[in-house]
């Protein structure tokens, strides 16, 4: 058995559907999982087993010494048993996190393997993906701090994400009946990540939209990435147009139309155009988003 210990590269680089997916995770689960997809090389084709040294993954995940055993070995049991859900277009796949965990007591060392059906979502990823400094991800002490930094930084290059109430529930992997009431959830979740979040890389404001008196989603708003300020997290302009494609296709339109729409616009237009229609779905007042969508869209061609 190989147990030399992987250099942990410094960036974390995941699908966006795996991102906004729905993690049922406590803190310490969310930080090893991270931890696991810093050492993922870009051009590793297959998971392998990763080892890692306990002592340092205790530093990292901000565990004590004396029940870094005991706090891993409940960690990885319950991530073995855990499932994240993804939606695509027309589904919702469920994926184990990891498929096995072994200790090496004597020497220090955690062999630990990603379950197999994560490949798509976390090898040699062309487009469709977030990067992010794990040293940020890893100083958060409320997992849905954690979340809405990962939900934010996706959108970090056009400075807002609208998002609805309940698609930001799915993410955050609420369950029904729990912060039911807005109220609740602003105080415990949102305002205590914003506090969180203003002494990261991606401080934010949020404005909450209604229908009459309730909030249906949340308008977060941040600092734009630039080239100057973070050349390693700036995405690619191939990249760019895949985001300015799925906010497309998010609204039902083709890829016919998406196409013609892409040609004609900017992706800053696209985004804008996007964003106010979105507030009036999410008002309740379109009955058909696609049609709307693309009326709108053509208007300013």
């Amino acid at each position: 058995m190989d147990t030399e210990i992987q250099n942990p590269i410094v960036q974390v680089v995941q699908n966006n559907q795996l991102i906004n997916g729905r993690y049922e995770m406590n803190l310490i689960e969310r930080r090893v999982f991270l931890k696991m997809i810093s050492l993922i090389r870009p051009d590793d084709s297959d998971f392998k087993d990763f080892y890692l040294s306990v002592k340092e993954l205790a530093e990292d995940i901000g565990t004590s010494a004396k029940s870094v055993y005991a706090d891993l070995q409940r960690a990885t049991e319950s991530m073995i048993k855990r499932v994240v859900k993804i939606r695509e277009k027309d589904r919702v796949i469920q994926v184990g996190l990891i498929s096995s965990a072994t200790y090496y007591e004597k020497k220090g060392i955690l062999q630990i393997r990603f379950d197999p059906a994560l490949k798509p979502y976390l090898l040699q990823l062309k487009n469709n993906f977030t990067v992010y400094g794990l040293q940020h991800a890893l100083k958060f002490k409320s997992f849905y701090s954690l979340r809405i930094y990962e939900m934010l930084k996706q959108f970090q290059s056009t400075g807002h994400r609208f998002i609805l109430l309940e698609d930001l529930r799915f993410s955050l992997g609420l369950e029904e009946g729990e912060y039911d009431k807005y109220g609740h959830l602003k105080s415990r979740i949102l305002s205590h990540a914003q506090k969180e979040l203003a002494n990261s890389d991606m401080p934010f404001v949020f404005k909450e939209i209604k229908s009459g008196k309730k909030v249906i989603a949340i308008d977060f708003r941040f600092t734009p990435i630039t080239k100057e300020d973070t050349p390693l997290l700036l995405e690619s302009d191939a990249k760019n147009k895949t985001r300015v494609a799925e906010t497309l296709l998010g609204l039902g339109l083709s890829e016919k139309q998406s196409k013609t729409i892409m040609a004609k616009l900017s992706d800053q237009e696209v985004f804008k155009t996007a964003y106010d229609i979105n507030i009036q779905i999410s008002n309740g007042k379109i009955h058909n988003k696609a049609a709307y969508a693309y009326k709108v869209f053509m208007s300013k061609i």
